[in-house]
């Protein structure tokens, strides 16, 4: 039997039939781009701390990423509640228009974020693994604000993206 809790299912016990499900692992490595993407899930997590970051509160959101033929990427991005990383929020809240990048000080409204997408520059970022080998996973590079993702798919590139993902139903938060 298998049990939904939230996006996420999870299997009863050990003897559970396995699926199809199985077959997709759901990691796609896309190319260093502009992008448009729709954030999944939003969870509030504590964060005990590290050398470089206090411990402070973070905002763990899941993005999905359509890369149009080279497939869906789902990445998890970070988020930490602290001064130095204010301008990663208001970011965030530009590109997905619940917010003008002209506003001095705003309440951010993270309740409201699952659903809500816009568009982003995606890198590459490489690290060493546990066992020693490079890793290369998807890494956001920066949230565009609706003006600079106007332009971003004015590009023959971005143009062609564009037109992929308005069949599926994105578009642009207002303001654009």
């Amino acid at each position: 039997m298998v049990v939904k809790i939230t996006d996420n299912e999870v299997y009863e016990d050990f003897d559970c039939k396995i699926g199809t499900e199985a077959d997709d692992d759901r990691f796609t490595l896309l190319p260093a781009g502009t992008y448009p993407y729709r954030i999944t899930k939003f969870d509030r997590v504590r964060f005990e701390g590290s050398e470089k970051i206090p411990a402070c509160w973070k905002a763990e959101l899941t993005l999905e990423i359509n890369g149009g033929e080279a497939g869906t990427a789902y990445v998890r991005e970070n988020i930490f509640l602290t001064k130095k990383q204010a301008w990663r929020i208001k970011q965030l809240f530009v590109s997905v228009g619940q917010i003008s990048k002209y506003v001095e000080e705003f309440v951010p409204n993270w309740n409201a974020l699952v659903g809500d997408g816009g568009m982003l520059q995606l890198s590459r970022r490489t690290f060493k693994g546990r066992n020693g080998d490079d890793i290369n996973t998807n890494d956001v590079k920066k949230f565009l604000d609706p003006k600079e993702a106007a332009k971003a798919v004015s590009t023959t590139q971005g143009t062609q993206r564009a037109f992929a993902y308005a069949q599926t139903g994105f578009k642009f938060p207002q303001g654009a």
